[in-house]
């Protein structure tokens, strides 16, 4: 998920998975979801002038966000980010062409891999595997980090040099984690040639949808923005909706475990996965918040019904993916 618009297509995998079919968004209208769900407040305004203004989100070591406006003077030419918005992009352009994700449109497939000047290690190594979309053709340049910035200065240098050398504007999509000291470096270096930097709160459903709203503004998809995000909501709601009618089936709450492979680290409250595992009316089988490492005989005495798998690596690569002996818990 990693705080994307790919959120959606995880959601949907897990309905497909656990219930064995096929979800039906056709049931469902725009009209049937309460304004409550999923509700955020707007990163997104115009000036007197016209121009687009966003508001950058930048989280300190207390885990509280404070907001910086970003004004654009025009449009940017490219953009610099990780595979994860990479993969917002990549909804927001075949949703605006009028695309599924999975239709792999050869135009928006061009118009992403141009618009993507440089991305991290995930955009050269993952994509594809992680994110569905086929990158091969994808000719920007390979960031060994979009997080750890400051580490990596000369790389940026380097690309933000080449990008001024073509007379473009670009605008980096990061993370509110990555610091206030990385984010005014990133600052003070794209603002001689006319770029920008916005950093966004990926840590809840409603923040990333309102991450989804900007991102579209600032591809040029400002007129189908709120369309964007209502499709996202909409299949949201519907999810929960039939999933609800699943559950409803037992005379219990199903519980879930959701664990890293290669690490026990469970996912708890205040987390993407909780947000997921209560859409689908379900109760986590841990209680602790964020991502902890626990005991292997914590989740065997939970006795979860469903455990969710979280891998880097896709099953059919067998040099890595190797299921119990990641999890270490023998015929779990």
């Amino acid at each position: 998920m990693t705080g994307s618009a790919y959120v959606l297509r995880v959601a949907d995998y897990w309905y497909k998975t656990i219930y064995g079919e096929d979800m039906d968004y056709s049931k469902y209208k725009l009209s049937d979801v309460p304004k409550s769900f999923l509700a955020y407040d707007s990163l997104v305004s115009y000036d007197s002038q016209g121009r687009l203004v966003v508001s950058s989100t930048l989280e300190d070591t207390s885990k509280v966000y404070t907001h910086k406006p970003v004004v654009f003077e025009k449009l940017p030419d490219r953009i610099i980010c990780a595979a994860s918005f990479a993969s917002t992009i990549y909804t927001i352009m075949a949703t605006a062409h009028g695309t599924e994700y999975t239709d792999y449109n050869e135009a928006v497939l061009t118009e992403f891999y141009n618009k993507i000047c440089a991305g991290d290690n995930g955009l050269a190594n993952k994509f594809t595997v992680q994110y569905g979309v086929p990158s091969e053709k994808w000719h920007g340049v390979y960031m060994k980090s979009c997080t750890n910035i400051l580490a990596n200065k000369d790389q940026y240098m380097t690309v933000f040099g080449d990008i001024k050398d073509k007379g473009e504007t670009v605008c980096f999509l990061g993370m509110a984690s990555v610091g206030s000291e990385a984010d005014q470096w990133l600052t003070e270096q794209m603002s001689t040639f006319g770029s920008e930097d916005v950093l966004f709160n990926v840590a809840d459903l409603p923040a990333i949808l309102a991450g989804i709203e900007a991102i579209s503004h600032i591809l040029g998809y400002g007129d189908q923005a709120q369309s964007i995000v209502d499709k996202i909501r909409l299949n949201l709601w519907a999810i929960s909706q039939e999933a609800e009618k699943k559950e409803s089936a037992y005379d219990y709450t199903r519980s879930v475990c959701y664990v890293n492979t290669g690490e026990i680290k469970v996912r708890g409250s205040q987390t993407l996965a909780q947000e997921l595992i209560d859409l689908f009316h379900m109760k986590n089988c841990v209680t602790h918040s964020g991502n902890k490492e626990v005991q292997e005989e914590v989740i065997l005495t939970a006795q979860p019904d469903i455990i969710i798998y979280v891998s880097e690596y896709h099953p059919s690569d067998k040099e890595h993916f190797n299921l119990k002996e990641a999890l270490r818990i023998k015929d779990a």
